[in-house]
């Protein structure tokens, strides 16, 4: 039991990352898109671009490789320890704790990005990064969402087998 419990969080965790590796992907080509049929948005498009091959390098690798298979192993000859379980269930306490003080700052940053959008009369460079960086840090709030209520349910089925 515990082995399923845990097993499923690392593959929600997995899909997560593809998920960001796609953001990245799709920002590409949108940029790509913005580069080639509006050139006068240059900056948004650029700013796309690299903050969209930030997150594809930074992501998609971890979902192909194979050192899940590592932490499966892991979890199929620990799984049944209680003070592994534990461990597992506080480094899910202090996850939830990390994804709504991320969420927090995201969400600090896309305000701060619009008050500065609206209150000052920026380059057309400026807002087109500022406003790629807006749409970055709200994909990344929306996948934290799900990366969060992922890490909730493990977390409350982590307690019903230390029980």
């Amino acid at each position: 039991m515990h082995h399923e419990i845990i097993t499923t969080y690392l593959q929600n965790e997995r899909i997560l990352g593809l998920g960001a590796g796609l953001v990245g992907v799709v920002s590409i080509i949108v940029g790509g898109f913005v580069l080639g049929y509006r050139p006068d948005f240059k900056a948004f498009a650029l700013t796309m671009i690299i903050v969209g091959a930030l997150e594809a390098i930074a992501f998609l690798p971890g979902y192909f490789t194979n050192h899940r298979l590592k932490q499966h192993q892991t979890v199929a000859t620990h799984s049944q320890d209680k003070a592994y379980v534990a461990q597992k269930r506080q480094k899910a306490q202090r996850a939830l704790r990390a994804f709504a003080l991320i969420k927090v700052v995201y969400a600090s940053l896309i305000l701060l990005l619009v008050i500065l959008l609206s209150q000052l009369n920026l380059t057309p460079l400026w807002r087109g990064i500022f406003t790629a960086l807006i749409i970055h840090f709200a994909a990344a709030i929306t996948i934290d969402n799900f990366g969060e209520t992922y890490t909730q349910q493990y977390h409350a089925d982590l307690g019903t087998c230390s029980k």
